[in-house]
């Protein structure tokens, strides 16, 4: 699972119980961390996406919703992509684990 998207879910979570006079702050630094093309945890979202919302921070539209784009594009890649990756290759390890359980046992 990419932890960037993990991070960028927790901060919108984070971005949406804030004070108002906070989101100019706090929208700022989720750009600059997670949307921003050279971002240090950037997250896979469309260019469109990234532009709506420079377009929108540069406009000076920032609300509670700013991200909620995608912070919802984050969360389906991650329900139908990364978590199901994630189970898979738990259950793999799993596996393997009482593979070589029982094979412990013919020692």
């Amino acid at each position: 699972m990419c932890v960037e998207n993990i991070y960028f879910y927790e901060t919108v979570e984070a971005y949406r119980r804030a004070a108002e006079n906070e989101l100019p702050i706090l929208s700022r630094v989720i750009y600059d961390r997670y949307i921003a093309s050279d971002a240090p945890f950037a997250i896979n979202i469309s260019s469109s996406m990234q532009q709506h919302i420079k377009q929108a921070m540069a406009a000076g539209t920032i609300g509670y919703n700013l991200f909620d784009e995608a912070y919802e594009e984050v969360y389906t890649l991650m329900k139908y992509h990364s978590l199901p990756l994630f189970l898979k290759k738990e259950n793999d390890h799993e596996t393997s684990d009482q593979m070589s359980d029982s094979t412990s046992d013919f020692a």
